[in-house]
C-alpha cells in the first residue's frame, strides 16, 4: 500500500512507513497493489489456450475495479492446471467508501482471525482466444469465487 510491503502484518510496519502512508493519504489518495493468482484447470482432453483477458474484482458484491490482462496462457489437457497472475491497483481512498468499506474492514478482521461474518471475494472473467491469427472472446463471463473466513 502507497509503496508499504504489508505481508507481515501491522506488527511489521516501521514508524516511517507509518509516516509515509499518513503522508500519502493526506494527498488525496492510498494506492494499494497486489496479486491474485487465479488457478486455471482444464477437463479437457485438449489443451487450452488463452490470449487475454478483461475481468472485473468485486468484494461482497460491489464493484473494487477492472482491468484487462494482456498474457497468454495455455493449459495441459485431462485436469491440466495452470496460474494466471493478475496484478491488481486501485486507490482505497477513493474505492473504500460505504459498503466496501465496511467490507475491508470485514476482510481485516477475517485475516487477524476476528472475524465474525466471510468475505467474499468475486472476479468475472471474459477470456480470449487466437483462432487463425483473429482474436475471439468468450461469450459471457466466468466467476471466480473465493470466500475469506476469521478461520
Amino acid at each position: 500500500m502507497a509503496g508499504v510491503p504489508l505481508q507481515g502484518g501491522a506488527s511489521q510496519i516501521s514508524v516511517r512507513s507509518l509516516l509515509k502512508l499518513q503522508e500519502t493519504f493526506a494527498t488525496g489518495t492510498l494506492p494499494l497493489q497486489f496479486t491474485i493468482n487465479v488457478e486455471v484447470k482444464n477437463p479437457n482432453a485438449t489443451a487450452a489456450g488463452m490470449s487475454k483477458m478483461e475481468w472485473t474484482l468485486y468484494m461482497d458484491g460491489n464493484s473494487l475495479t477492472n482491468g484487462v490482462l494482456v498474457k497468454s496462457l495455455s493449459v495441459a489437457p485431462n485436469n491440466g492446471v495452470g496460474v494466471l497472475p493478475v496484478e491488481v491497483q486501485l486507490d482505497l481512498k477513493k474505492t473504500l467508501t460505504g459498503k466496501n468499506l465496511d467490507s475491508m474492514i470485514n476482510l481485516a478482521k477475517n485475516v487477524a482471525g476476528e472475524g465474525t461474518k466471510p468475505t467474499r471475494l468475486m472476479m468475472q472473467v471474459k477470456p480470449f482466444i487466437k483462432v487463425g491469427g483473429q482474436e475471439l472472446q468468450y461469450p459471457g463471463y466466468v466467476t471466480v469465487s473465493h470466500e475469506f473466513t476469521s478461520k
